[in-house]
Protein backbone atom coordinates (compact mmCIF):
# COMPACT_ATOMS: atom_id res chain seq x y z
CA UNK A 1 0.00 0.00 0.00
CA UNK A 2 1.24 3.71 -0.44
CA UNK A 3 0.48 5.91 3.06
CA UNK A 4 1.19 9.22 3.46
CA UNK A 5 2.46 10.51 6.38
CA UNK A 6 2.08 13.79 7.65
CA UNK A 7 3.02 15.10 11.09
CA UNK A 8 6.57 16.21 12.42
CA UNK A 9 9.54 13.78 12.85
CA UNK A 10 12.84 13.21 12.61
CA UNK A 11 14.13 12.36 8.86
CA UNK A 12 17.94 10.63 10.24
CA UNK A 13 15.37 7.79 12.21
CA UNK A 14 14.99 6.33 8.35
CA UNK A 15 18.59 6.96 7.31
CA UNK A 16 19.40 3.20 6.67
CA UNK A 17 16.29 3.23 4.28
CA UNK A 18 17.60 6.44 1.27
CA UNK A 19 19.69 5.70 -1.09
CA UNK A 20 22.10 8.08 0.34
CA UNK A 21 23.36 8.57 4.03
CA UNK A 22 24.85 11.73 3.80
CA UNK A 23 24.06 15.00 5.39
CA UNK A 24 20.45 13.60 7.40
CA UNK A 25 20.49 16.66 10.24
CA UNK A 26 18.23 15.32 13.38
CA UNK A 27 15.46 17.09 14.74
CA UNK A 28 11.80 16.79 15.88
CA UNK A 29 13.76 14.00 18.80
CA UNK A 30 10.23 13.92 20.33
CA UNK A 31 8.09 12.11 17.77
CA UNK A 32 8.93 8.95 19.09
CA UNK A 33 5.01 7.51 18.03
CA UNK A 34 5.67 8.32 14.45
CA UNK A 35 8.84 6.81 13.76
CA UNK A 36 7.64 4.20 15.05
CA UNK A 37 5.06 3.59 13.13
CA UNK A 38 6.47 4.94 10.25
CA UNK A 39 9.37 2.09 10.34
CA UNK A 40 6.96 -0.34 10.98
CA UNK A 41 4.90 0.18 7.56
CA UNK A 42 8.49 -0.08 6.03
CA UNK A 43 9.46 -3.46 7.61
CA UNK A 44 5.81 -4.77 6.50
CA UNK A 45 6.64 -3.76 3.01
CA UNK A 46 4.54 -0.81 2.45
CA UNK A 47 5.62 2.37 0.60
CA UNK A 48 5.50 5.33 2.61
CA UNK A 49 5.57 9.43 1.85
CA UNK A 50 6.76 11.58 4.67
CA UNK A 51 5.54 15.37 4.95
CA UNK A 52 6.99 17.19 7.87
CA UNK A 53 8.17 20.36 8.65
CA UNK A 54 11.45 21.80 11.23
CA UNK A 55 12.63 25.50 12.49
CA UNK A 56 16.10 24.16 12.59
CA UNK A 57 16.35 23.84 8.09
CA UNK A 58 16.91 27.06 5.66
CA UNK A 59 15.78 25.36 2.89
CA UNK A 60 13.43 22.76 1.90
CA UNK A 61 14.86 18.87 1.87
CA UNK A 62 14.08 15.65 0.36
CA UNK A 63 15.07 12.45 1.39
CA UNK A 64 14.23 9.20 -1.10
CA UNK A 65 14.96 5.07 -0.76
CA UNK A 66 12.89 2.26 -2.37
CA UNK A 67 10.06 2.58 -0.24
CA UNK A 68 10.31 6.01 1.61
CA UNK A 69 10.60 9.71 0.50
CA UNK A 70 10.51 12.32 3.37
CA UNK A 71 9.47 15.93 2.50
CA UNK A 72 10.94 18.59 4.89
CA UNK A 73 9.72 21.97 4.83
CA UNK A 74 11.58 24.91 6.48
CA UNK A 75 9.69 26.58 8.71
CA UNK A 76 11.86 29.58 8.99
CA UNK A 77 10.13 32.97 9.08
CA UNK A 78 11.54 36.53 8.56
CA UNK A 79 9.68 38.02 11.70
CA UNK A 80 9.00 35.64 14.62
CA UNK A 81 5.65 38.39 15.65
CA UNK A 82 3.86 36.96 12.59
CA UNK A 83 4.06 33.78 13.96
CA UNK A 84 0.61 33.06 13.65
CA UNK A 85 0.21 34.11 10.26
CA UNK A 86 3.08 31.61 9.57
CA UNK A 87 1.09 28.59 10.57
CA UNK A 88 -1.18 29.05 7.98
CA UNK A 89 1.36 29.93 5.30
CA UNK A 90 2.76 26.75 6.36
CA UNK A 91 -0.83 24.78 6.20
CA UNK A 92 -1.00 26.31 2.55
CA UNK A 93 3.03 24.78 1.77
CA UNK A 94 2.02 21.49 2.94
CA UNK A 95 -0.93 21.87 0.77
CA UNK A 96 1.29 22.23 -2.30
CA UNK A 97 3.98 19.61 -1.65
CA UNK A 98 0.91 17.14 -0.87
CA UNK A 99 -0.85 17.89 -4.10
CA UNK A 100 2.11 17.25 -6.06
CA UNK A 101 2.44 14.10 -4.64
CA UNK A 102 -0.94 12.71 -3.91
CA UNK A 103 -1.52 10.73 -7.35
CA UNK A 104 0.75 8.61 -5.95
CA UNK A 105 -0.73 7.39 -2.61
CA UNK A 106 -3.53 5.27 -1.57
CA UNK A 107 -4.50 7.02 1.40
CA UNK A 108 -2.94 9.96 3.78
CA UNK A 109 -2.77 10.08 7.55
CA UNK A 110 -2.74 13.30 9.48
CA UNK A 111 -1.18 12.78 12.99
CA UNK A 112 -2.36 15.81 15.99
CA UNK A 113 -5.55 17.71 15.15
CA UNK A 114 -3.52 20.83 14.10
CA UNK A 115 -1.28 22.15 10.76
CA UNK A 116 -0.75 18.47 9.39
CA UNK A 117 -4.40 17.92 9.83
CA UNK A 118 -5.70 21.02 8.32
CA UNK A 119 -3.56 20.57 5.49
CA UNK A 120 -4.24 16.87 4.48
CA UNK A 121 -8.25 17.70 4.88
CA UNK A 122 -8.12 19.45 1.60
CA UNK A 123 -7.75 15.83 -0.03
CA UNK A 124 -10.65 14.19 1.66
CA UNK A 125 -12.57 14.12 -1.62
CA UNK A 126 -9.64 12.95 -3.36
CA UNK A 127 -8.36 9.67 -1.32
CA UNK A 128 -9.33 8.47 2.41
CA UNK A 129 -7.93 10.94 4.79
CA UNK A 130 -7.09 9.79 8.50
CA UNK A 131 -6.06 11.30 11.72
CA UNK A 132 -5.23 10.06 14.75
CA UNK A 133 -5.61 12.21 17.95
CA UNK A 134 -2.38 12.78 19.81
CA UNK A 135 -3.19 15.30 22.32
CA UNK A 136 -6.69 16.67 23.63
CA UNK A 137 -6.77 20.81 22.55
CA UNK A 138 -9.63 21.69 25.02
CA UNK A 139 -7.58 20.71 27.96
CA UNK A 140 -4.45 22.36 26.85
CA UNK A 141 -5.92 25.67 25.90
CA UNK A 142 -6.79 25.65 30.26
CA UNK A 143 -3.05 24.63 30.82
CA UNK A 144 -1.27 26.94 28.49
CA UNK A 145 -2.53 30.62 29.29
CA UNK A 146 -0.09 32.14 31.14
CA UNK A 147 1.67 34.77 28.50
CA UNK A 148 0.00 36.28 25.64
CA UNK A 149 1.86 34.40 23.61
CA UNK A 150 0.48 31.21 24.77
CA UNK A 151 -3.06 32.31 24.55
CA UNK A 152 -2.60 33.41 21.59
CA UNK A 153 -0.98 30.45 20.27
CA UNK A 154 -3.33 27.99 22.20
CA UNK A 155 -6.93 30.29 20.52
CA UNK A 156 -5.44 29.64 16.92
CA UNK A 157 -5.15 26.40 17.78
CA UNK A 158 -8.52 25.89 19.09
CA UNK A 159 -9.52 27.43 16.43
CA UNK A 160 -7.54 25.07 13.88
CA UNK A 161 -8.69 21.91 16.32
CA UNK A 162 -12.49 22.87 15.74
CA UNK A 163 -12.15 22.79 12.05
CA UNK A 164 -10.23 19.71 11.71
CA UNK A 165 -12.03 18.01 14.36
CA UNK A 166 -15.70 18.88 12.88
CA UNK A 167 -14.94 18.04 9.16
CA UNK A 168 -17.24 14.73 8.42
CA UNK A 169 -15.22 13.55 5.56
CA UNK A 170 -11.50 12.55 7.73
CA UNK A 171 -11.98 9.12 9.21
CA UNK A 172 -10.58 10.00 12.98
CA UNK A 173 -8.26 7.31 15.01
CA UNK A 174 -8.12 8.07 18.93
CA UNK A 175 -4.87 6.92 20.34
CA UNK A 176 -6.20 5.65 24.08
CA UNK A 177 -9.61 5.43 25.40
CA UNK A 178 -9.35 8.42 27.30
CA UNK A 179 -8.77 10.15 24.16
CA UNK A 180 -11.52 7.94 22.78
CA UNK A 181 -14.16 9.29 25.35
CA UNK A 182 -13.38 13.14 24.94
CA UNK A 183 -13.56 12.53 21.60
CA UNK A 184 -16.96 11.30 22.17
CA UNK A 185 -18.31 14.05 24.28
CA UNK A 186 -17.24 16.52 22.39
CA UNK A 187 -18.37 15.84 18.54
CA UNK A 188 -21.73 14.32 20.08
CA UNK A 189 -21.59 10.89 20.54
CA UNK A 190 -19.62 10.00 17.36
CA UNK A 191 -17.36 6.76 17.32
CA UNK A 192 -14.07 6.35 16.15
CA UNK A 193 -11.33 3.26 16.41
CA UNK A 194 -8.64 2.95 19.20
CA UNK A 195 -5.61 2.17 17.62
CA UNK A 196 -2.52 2.62 20.67
CA UNK A 197 1.04 4.27 20.36
CA UNK A 198 3.16 1.30 19.29
CA UNK A 199 7.04 0.39 20.26
CA UNK A 200 9.58 -0.75 17.74
CA UNK A 201 10.42 -4.76 18.35
CA UNK A 202 14.52 -4.14 18.40
CA UNK A 203 13.90 -1.47 21.75
CA UNK A 204 12.78 -4.44 23.67
CA UNK A 205 15.14 -5.97 26.38
CA UNK A 206 15.74 -9.67 25.51
CA UNK A 207 18.52 -10.01 29.09
CA UNK A 208 17.19 -9.73 32.40
CA UNK A 209 17.13 -6.37 33.70
CA UNK A 210 20.23 -5.46 36.23
CA UNK A 211 19.14 -2.72 38.84
CA UNK A 212 21.76 -0.33 39.86
CA UNK A 213 23.21 -1.13 43.07
CA UNK A 214 22.32 2.52 44.70
CA UNK A 215 18.38 4.07 43.92
CA UNK A 216 18.22 5.92 40.39
CA UNK A 217 15.41 7.51 39.12
CA UNK A 218 14.18 9.24 35.64
CA UNK A 219 11.74 11.45 34.68
CA UNK A 220 11.43 12.70 31.52
CA UNK A 221 9.47 15.52 29.73
CA UNK A 222 10.12 18.02 26.27
CA UNK A 223 10.34 20.43 28.38
CA UNK A 224 11.32 20.43 32.15
CA UNK A 225 9.18 23.45 32.95
CA UNK A 226 6.13 22.61 31.39
CA UNK A 227 3.22 22.55 34.13
CA UNK A 228 1.07 19.79 32.44
CA UNK A 229 4.36 17.42 33.21
CA UNK A 230 4.14 18.24 37.26
CA UNK A 231 8.56 18.20 37.61
CA UNK A 232 8.14 20.48 40.93
CA UNK A 233 6.00 17.76 42.78
CA UNK A 234 8.65 15.15 41.54
CA UNK A 235 11.51 16.68 43.13
CA UNK A 236 10.13 17.20 46.39
CA UNK A 237 9.10 13.82 46.68
CA UNK A 238 12.62 13.27 45.39
CA UNK A 239 13.70 15.31 48.28
CA UNK A 240 12.13 13.71 50.52
CA UNK A 241 13.23 10.31 49.67
CA UNK A 242 16.65 11.46 49.19
CA UNK A 243 17.07 13.21 52.84
CA UNK A 244 16.92 8.91 54.19
CA UNK A 245 18.64 7.53 51.42
CA UNK A 246 21.34 10.04 50.53
CA UNK A 247 23.20 7.82 47.85
CA UNK A 248 20.22 8.01 46.22
CA UNK A 249 19.86 9.92 42.50
CA UNK A 250 17.33 12.03 40.20
CA UNK A 251 17.98 12.42 36.05
CA UNK A 252 15.44 14.65 34.53
CA UNK A 253 15.57 14.24 30.72
CA UNK A 254 13.98 17.54 28.66
CA UNK A 255 14.88 20.75 27.72
CA UNK A 256 15.24 23.70 30.39
CA UNK A 257 16.48 27.11 30.57
CA UNK A 258 19.01 28.07 33.51
CA UNK A 259 17.24 31.31 33.56
CA UNK A 260 13.61 29.62 33.75
CA UNK A 261 11.13 30.14 36.39
CA UNK A 262 11.18 26.96 36.83
CA UNK A 263 15.12 26.15 37.59
CA UNK A 264 15.01 29.52 40.24
CA UNK A 265 11.99 27.61 41.86
CA UNK A 266 13.64 24.41 42.11
CA UNK A 267 16.89 26.45 43.50
CA UNK A 268 15.13 28.56 45.89
CA UNK A 269 13.18 25.06 47.36
CA UNK A 270 16.80 23.37 47.12
CA UNK A 271 15.10 20.63 44.64
CA UNK A 272 18.44 19.75 42.93
CA UNK A 273 20.48 18.12 45.72
CA UNK A 274 21.52 14.46 43.86
CA UNK A 275 19.41 15.35 40.76
CA UNK A 276 21.27 15.83 36.98
CA UNK A 277 19.42 17.52 34.41
CA UNK A 278 20.29 15.42 31.27
CA UNK A 279 18.85 17.68 28.64
CA UNK A 280 17.01 16.80 25.66
CA UNK A 281 18.76 13.57 24.31
CA UNK A 282 18.96 11.28 21.14
CA UNK A 283 16.72 7.78 21.65
CA UNK A 284 19.70 5.79 21.47
CA UNK A 285 21.17 7.85 24.49
CA UNK A 286 17.69 7.60 26.24
CA UNK A 287 17.36 4.09 26.00
CA UNK A 288 20.59 3.78 27.68
CA UNK A 289 19.94 6.26 30.68
CA UNK A 290 16.27 4.37 31.41
CA UNK A 291 18.47 1.02 31.43
CA UNK A 292 20.59 2.21 34.13
CA UNK A 293 17.36 3.42 36.46
CA UNK A 294 15.65 1.82 38.80
CA UNK A 295 12.42 3.21 38.00
CA UNK A 296 10.37 5.45 35.57
CA UNK A 297 8.23 8.22 37.09
CA UNK A 298 5.81 10.00 35.32
CA UNK A 299 4.57 12.48 37.08
CA UNK A 300 2.49 13.99 34.33
CA UNK A 301 -1.05 15.23 35.08
CA UNK A 302 -2.30 14.18 31.80
CA UNK A 303 -1.63 12.56 28.93
CA UNK A 304 -3.75 11.35 26.08
CA UNK A 305 -1.11 8.27 25.82
CA UNK A 306 1.65 8.67 27.33
CA UNK A 307 5.36 6.86 24.99
CA UNK A 308 7.37 7.21 27.35
CA UNK A 309 5.30 4.26 29.99
CA UNK A 310 5.96 2.25 26.44
CA UNK A 311 9.68 2.71 26.56
CA UNK A 312 9.69 1.75 30.29
CA UNK A 313 7.46 -1.13 29.55
CA UNK A 314 10.29 -2.37 26.60
CA UNK A 315 13.28 -1.54 29.06
CA UNK A 316 12.11 -3.77 32.13
CA UNK A 317 12.35 -0.46 34.58
CA UNK A 318 9.51 -0.42 36.94
CA UNK A 319 7.27 2.48 36.41
CA UNK A 320 5.03 5.16 38.57
CA UNK A 321 2.80 7.21 37.00
CA UNK A 322 -0.79 9.32 37.70
CA UNK A 323 -4.10 7.43 38.89
CA UNK A 324 -5.83 9.95 37.24
CA UNK A 325 -3.75 11.18 34.49
CA UNK A 326 -5.70 10.52 30.98
CA UNK A 327 -4.98 7.75 29.36
CA UNK A 328 -1.98 6.54 31.90
CA UNK A 329 -4.53 3.94 34.02
CA UNK A 330 -5.60 2.59 30.90
CA UNK A 331 -2.26 2.01 28.99
CA UNK A 332 -1.16 0.86 32.79
CA UNK A 333 -4.16 -1.27 32.89
CA UNK A 334 -5.56 0.26 36.63
CA UNK A 335 -1.69 -0.58 38.18
CA UNK A 336 -0.93 -4.14 36.79
CA UNK A 337 2.02 -2.84 35.13
CA UNK A 338 2.78 -0.12 36.68
CA UNK A 339 2.46 1.57 40.09
CA UNK A 340 -0.47 4.74 39.97
CA UNK A 341 -0.44 7.35 42.81
CA UNK A 342 -1.66 10.57 42.95
CA UNK A 343 0.81 12.42 41.59
CA UNK A 344 -0.29 15.81 42.67
CA UNK A 345 0.54 14.99 46.37
CA UNK A 346 4.27 14.58 46.80
CA UNK A 347 4.10 12.13 49.54
CA UNK A 348 1.96 9.81 47.39
CA UNK A 349 4.86 9.90 44.82
CA UNK A 350 7.58 9.11 47.82
CA UNK A 351 5.66 5.92 49.38
CA UNK A 352 5.40 4.68 45.40
CA UNK A 353 8.86 4.85 45.37
CA UNK A 354 9.30 3.11 48.55
CA UNK A 355 7.31 0.61 48.00
CA UNK A 356 9.04 -0.33 44.85
CA UNK A 357 12.16 -0.08 46.29
CA UNK A 358 11.45 -2.07 49.46
CA UNK A 359 9.33 -4.80 47.58
CA UNK A 360 11.34 -6.75 45.15
CA UNK A 361 8.57 -9.06 44.41
CA UNK A 362 6.31 -6.60 44.08
CA UNK A 363 8.60 -4.70 41.32
CA UNK A 364 9.45 -7.50 39.38
CA UNK A 365 5.58 -8.94 38.94
CA UNK A 366 5.33 -5.33 37.71
CA UNK A 367 7.92 -5.47 35.71
CA UNK A 368 7.24 -8.87 33.99
CA UNK A 369 3.59 -8.36 33.58
CA UNK A 370 4.24 -4.86 31.79
CA UNK A 371 6.66 -6.55 29.42
CA UNK A 372 4.05 -9.26 28.68
CA UNK A 373 1.73 -7.48 27.57
CA UNK A 374 3.84 -4.91 25.31
CA UNK A 375 5.07 -7.75 23.73
CA UNK A 376 1.36 -8.30 22.71
CA UNK A 377 -0.44 -5.38 22.15
CA UNK A 378 2.33 -2.79 21.34
CA UNK A 379 4.80 -4.16 19.44
CA UNK A 380 5.07 -1.42 16.01
CA UNK A 381 3.90 -4.79 13.18
CA UNK A 382 0.95 -5.51 15.55
CA UNK A 383 -0.40 -1.34 15.52
CA UNK A 384 0.72 -1.45 11.91
CA UNK A 385 -1.81 -4.34 11.02
CA UNK A 386 -4.29 -2.65 12.64
CA UNK A 387 -3.41 0.79 10.60
CA UNK A 388 -3.60 -1.05 7.11
CA UNK A 389 -6.65 -2.91 8.58
CA UNK A 390 -8.75 0.45 8.52
CA UNK A 391 -7.14 1.89 5.69
CA UNK A 392 -8.20 -1.18 3.57
CA UNK A 393 -11.98 -1.22 5.12
CA UNK A 394 -12.49 2.66 4.41
CA UNK A 395 -11.13 2.13 0.73
CA UNK A 396 -13.11 -0.67 0.08
CA UNK A 397 -16.21 1.75 1.38
CA UNK A 398 -15.65 4.04 -1.10
CA UNK A 399 -15.04 1.97 -4.11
Amino acid sequence: MNIGIAAPCNPSEFIDYYYSRDDVPSFNLTASSIHSIIRGLLKCGHNVVVFTSSIDINHNLVYEGEHIKVFVLTRKIICKKIGVIDRFYMVSRLKKIIKANIHSLDVLHAHWTYDYALACAEYSKLLPVFCTIRDWCPYLLKVYNKTIGEKIYWRVSYWVFRTVVYNQNINFIANSEYTYNCFLQFVSGKKIPIIYNSIREEFLKGESKEYPKTPVFIAISTFLDDPRKNMLTLLKAFKKYNAEVPESKLLLVGQYKQDSDFIKQCKIDDLLVNVKLEGLVPHEKLINLIDSTSILIHPSLEETFGNILLEGMARKVPIIAGMNAGAVPFILKQGKYGCLCDVKKEVEIYNSICMIMNDEVYRNLLVENAFNYLKNNYLDEIIVEKHISLYESILNERR
